[in-house]
C-alpha cells in the first residue's frame, strides 16, 4: 500500500465500552503481525508521536503486553508512545514549547500517563501468506 505524506502525530480513542462490538472492528493484541507485514510504520514520520486515549492501553507498563507496546514495536521510530495504564479520561497534553511536541498526556482519576516509545513488544513471526493492510481493512469490512 502506498500513502501520502505521513502524520507527525496520530491518535485514537474511543468511548464507551467494547462488550456487543464484533472482534473484526477491535484492534487488539492479536492484530500486531497483520499491522507490521502492511508496513503501516510509513505513515508516521520518525520521531512522531502516537496518542492512545482509550481507557488502559498502557496498563501494565513496561512490564505487561498492552496496546501500547503494541504501537510501539509497529512505529519504532515514534518519539512517544503515551498512554494511559487505567480507565480515565484525558485531562490535558503537556507540550514542548522549543520543539511543539506533544510529550506527555495528562489524565484524571489518578491514571498514569505511560510512554510505550522504549519498551516495544518483542515482534511476532510474519503471518502465513503475508496479510496487507488492504486485507486487514477488508476483513473489518472498513473501506478506504
Amino acid at each position: 500500500m502506498v500513502f501520502g505524506d505521513p502524520f507527525y502525530h496520530l491518535t485514537t480513542g474511543t468511548l464507551g465500552t467494547i462488550e456487543d462490538v464484533p472482534e473484526q472492528y477491535i484492534l487488539d493484541l492479536t492484530d500486531q503481525r497483520q499491522l507490521l507485514a502492511a508496513s503501516i510504520s510509513n505513515a508516521l514520520t520518525d520521531g512522531g508521536t502516537i496518542l492512545l486515549l482509550s481507557c488502559s492501553t498502557g496498563r501494565g507498563g513496561s512490564d505487561q503486553p498492552n496496546l501500547a507496546r503494541m504501537m510501539s514495536a509497529i512505529y519504532d521510530d515514534a518519539e512517544f508512545v503515551l498512554a494511559p495504564t487505567a480507565p480515565t479520561n484525558i485531562a490535558g497534553l503537556v507540550y514542548d514549547l522549543d520543539t511543539n511536541k506533544v510529550i506527555n498526556v495528562e489524565f484524571t482519576d489518578g491514571a498514569g500517563s505511560f510512554n510505550a516509545a522504549d519498551y516495544p513488544l518483542p515482534t511476532p513471526p510474519p503471518p502465513p501468506g503475508g496479510n496487507s493492510f488492504h486485507n486487514f481493512l477488508r476483513n473489518r469490512m472498513l473501506y478506504y
